[in-house]
């Protein structure tokens, strides 16, 4: 289970990342209301949408 957390947190990072660059991805850090949910976590194009609007 552990690793399945390690995985999808390294593809979140990286399909953000790789969406906007590391200015989009250090977002996650700017408040509570931007980390990102266990869906978005599993679906990155939901957060990226969802931050970009912002």
């Amino acid at each position: 289970m552990k690793m399945r957390q390690y995985v999808l947190g390294e593809r979140f990072c990286r399909e953000v990342r790789d969406a906007g660059g590391q200015p989009l991805l250090a977002r996650v850090w700017e408040g509570p209301d931007l980390l990102p949910t266990l869906a978005e976590i599993q679906r990155p194009a939901l957060f990226i949408e969802r931050v970009r609007t912002r």
